[in-house]
C-alpha cells in the first residue's frame, strides 16, 4: 500500500477550507474505485508516451493496462502534443515529479504529472486528467488558482526556484474527454 500525503493536493481546495478535514481524511482506509484504476492506467500510458516523444527509453506499460482502449490511446497522444505544443525549446520538461510543498503545508507532497520549465523563466505545471464527470479548471480570475495545481508549483518552487530563474507560473488542466485544456497564469509573488 503506497503511503500517501496527509495534505494532498487533490482534495486542497478542502483541507484548505476546512483545516481538520485533512486529519479525518486520514482515518479513512484507502480504497480504490474502477474510475481510478482506469485513470492510473491513463496516466501510465501518458508519462510512457511523453518519455519517448523527448527520445527517452522507458518500458512500455500497455500489456500491463487493465483498461486501455482507443480512446486512452488517443487521449494519452493528445495530451503529448499539448505537453511539447507548452515547451519552448531549450525546457526542461519532467514527468512524475515528486514535489514537496511541506515548506507550506506541513508534510504535504504529491505528484505532478508535468513539469515544465522555460527558458523564458516560466514554470508550467500540466495536471492530466482522464475522468468524464466532473470538469475541472485550472482557476479563473473569481477564484484564483485551482487549490491542487497551487501546491503542485509551490512544490516546484521549492525544488527548482534555485536552479532557474523562474518568475511565471501557469498551470494547466488538460482533460481530454471533456474537451478541456485550460491554463492560469499568475506570477511567482502572486503565487
Amino acid at each position: 500500500m503506497n503511503k500517501h500525503s496527509g495534505l494532498p493536493p487533490s482534495s486542497a481546495k478542502m483541507w484548505i477550507a476546512c483545516n481538520p478535514s485533512a486529519k479525518k481524511n486520514a482515518e479513512i482506509p484507502d480504497q480504490s474505485s474502477e474510475f481510478a484504476r482506469q485513470g492510473t492506467d491513463a496516466h501510465s500510458l501518458c508519462e510512457y508516451k511523453l518519455l519517448k516523444a523527448q527520445g527517452g527509453d522507458a518500458p512500455d506499460p500497455r500489456p500491463n493496462l487493465q483498461y486501455l482502449d482507443q480512446e486512452m490511446e488517443d487521449c494519452s497522444d493528445e495530451y503529448v502534443t499539448f505537453v511539447m505544443e507548452n515547451a519552448p525549446p531549450g525546457s526542461v520538461v519532467m514527468t512524475e515529479q515528486r514535489l514537496d510543498f511541506s515548506a507550506y503545508a506541513p508534510g504535504g507532497y504529491g505528484t505532478g504529472d508535468c513539469v515544465i520549465v522555460s527558458p523564458d523563466g516560466n514554470l508550467h505545471i500540466i495536471d492530466f486528467k482522464y475522468g468524464k464527470g466532473i470538469p475541472v479548471s485550472a482557476g479563473n480570475d473569481k477564484d484564483g488558482i485551482n487549490p491542487q495545481l497551487a501546491c503542485y508549483a509551490l512544490g516546484a518552487l521549492t525544488a527548482f526556484d534555485g536552479i532557474y530563474d523562474i518568475e511565471t507560473v501557469s498551470v494547466s488542466i488538460f482533460q481530454p474527454r471533456l474537451n478541456i485544456a485550460e491554463t492560469y497564469t499568475i506570477s511567482k509573488a502572486e503565487l
